[in-house]
């Protein structure tokens, strides 16, 4: 994950270790707001010694420059002296001194990751969350994931949530291409977009 971020950290043993310790001092705080209001952090990678990268993720909620603050001083108190930090959005959200990337650049990186149990298993998740959040309502805008095809198969049945979020999808790239609008073709809208199953197969109308 780190090569992905486009950085390098000295240390001395040249291991990373994903400290969960924040996500537990967090539930141990309570409420989300009495979490950020110690200037607890989601996740810490670090090398046991005084480098640390903090990742703060978001998907409704905003992100501030004090927020992340109150994290770096948290890890200065815990010893880190170089601290890195990384937020985690649905947009390009661009904090100071702050590695910015979105959830669905992650969910297209980890599908790049030579074959392991992790990423896919990460990539799966993003996708159930994704459905969900948009059932609820909670995902009103943005993605957490990326088309890559619709890859309905026997071990992979149809459902109409992924068929959804998958034509969701479709169409957005379908509304960035150039080529496409210079044919005046323009893609509808998810919301306008009849949906419907077919032997395991997804299909609708995709322009007008």
């Amino acid at each position: 994950m780190i090569s992905w971020l486009g950085r390098r950290q000295a240390t001395g043993s040249g291991d990373e270790t994903v400290d969960r310790r924040a996500e537990s001092a967090r539930r141990r705080a309570g409420s989300g707001v009495e979490a950020e209001r110690r200037g607890l952090p989601d996740v810490v990678i670090h090398d046991d010694e005084t480098w640390c990268l903090l990742i703060e993720s978001k998907v409704q909620a905003g992100l501030t420059d004090d927020q992340l603050t109150r994290h770096v001083r948290t890890l200065q108190r815990r010893g880190f002296s170089r601290v890195s930090r990384l937020a985690l959005t649905k947009a390009d959200a661009r904090p100071h001194k702050t590695i910015a990337r979105t959830w669905s650049a992650l969910y297209e990186w980890l599908g790049t990751v030579a074959q392991s149990e992790w990423p896919d298993r990460l990539r799966a998740y993003l996708r159930a969350a994704e459905i969900r959040l948009a059932r609820e309502e909670y995902l009103t805008e943005g993605t957490l994931t990326r088309f890559d095809g619709f890859q309905f198969a026997d071990d992979n049945p149809y459902t109409y949530g992924e068929g959804k979020r998958l034509l969701k999808l479709a169409i957005a790239e379908l509304r960035r291409d150039r080529a496409l609008k210079a044919l005046g073709w323009i893609p509808r809208r998810p919301a306008e977009a009849p949906l419907r199953a077919e032997v395991g197969a997804v299909s609708g109308t995709f322009c007008r």
